[in-house]
């Protein structure tokens, strides 16, 4: 309940400012674009759409890490529950399509998150095997960037429906630290920051379906899905989002989707061997432009 107040205060306050924007371009648009009808929705015709706004995003981070010589898997960092990071996040997030040809299309979509914070432990914190013992105070964060490419064909369309399947990739930029005083075995080595990060494309596959109501009102859902071993990492990753969009002009729409992205790997780099999991996950309210 604490976390849901402000989260709607967010929404709204991001609605707001889209409406904002959505009037002011519509009022220096062109008549064309204050057309009232058109044959179909936009989803299913437009060959360029790009779509910005607001993701209220709610976040859990974990990782590991383990010295390169060591067999024993180390207990996950949770970071949230560990250094009070906060769940609740805001960010401008986008996405453009492009449909070429009759059935084929690409699309590029981006998010990214960075927090920090600090906090006394509330238990013994383990990185690398070395321990930032409970009761002292500790510093870190998380960083993560997604950029989603997806190559995709129309196996199926009529006049208010369409659906398709592809091949992607979604390249990953993940990164953490802490910082604090150290200890091996009850011996201080002193006040340190220790990070890791990683980057590397993930392919995997995916498909979606719109269905248009009517000529203003329609409906997406899509998933991308990879699970397997890929270089340094080994795990799965899912993309998955379901929204509806309402034109209000030929050209301009308004649109609520709920986006989930879920990470779980296993890292065996030469800097980082350990696991990163993290959970993106909330609605992202945005407009969307289409020509």
């Amino acid at each position: 309940d604490h976390g849901l107040q402000p989260l709607l205060h967010r929404i709204a306050h991001g609605l707001k400012g889209l409406l904002t924007l959505a009037l002011a371009i519509a009022a220096l648009a062109p008549g064309g674009v204050l057309a009232d009808e058109w044959e179909r929705h936009p989803l299913l015709d437009a060959r360029w759409r790009l779509s910005i706004g607001g993701f209220f995003q709610t976040t859990d981070s974990e990782l590991s890490v383990s010295r390169p010589d060591s067999n024993k898997p180390k207990p996950r960092i949770d970071f949230e529950e560990a250094l009070g990071l906060s769940q609740h996040d805001t960010r401008i997030s986008g996405h453009v399509y492009w449909k070429f040809g009759k059935k084929w299309s690409v699309a590029l979509q981006y998010l990214d998150r960075e927090a920090t914070a600090s906090a006394a432990l509330a238990k013994d914190l383990d990185w690398e095997g070395d321990t930032i013992p409970a009761g002292l105070t500790a510093t870190g964060g998380v960083s993560n960037e997604v950029y989603r490419l997806f190559f995709g064909r129309t196996f199926s369309q009529g006049s208010n429906h369409e659906f398709g399947a592809g091949l992607g990739a979604h390249w990953l930029e993940i990164g953490a630290f802490i910082e604090g005083e150290f200890f091996l075995d009850e011996e201080s080595l002193g006040f340190e920051r220790r990070n890791v990060s990683a980057g590397a494309p993930l392919p995997n596959v995916g498909a979606w379906y719109t269905y248009a109501f009517s000529n203003r009102w329609a409906a997406t859902v899509r998933a991308d899905y990879f699970s397997a071993s890929f270089n340094e990492y080994s795990g799965g990753l899912t993309n998955m989002a379901a929204g509806i969009q309402f034109q209000a002009w030929r050209n301009v729409a308004f649109g609520l989707d709920y986006n989930y992205l879920s990470l779980d790997v296993d890292v065996d780099a030469d800097d980082w061997i350990g696991s990163a999991d993290f959970v993106r996950k909330g609605p992202f309210a945005h407009l969307t432009l289409s020509w």
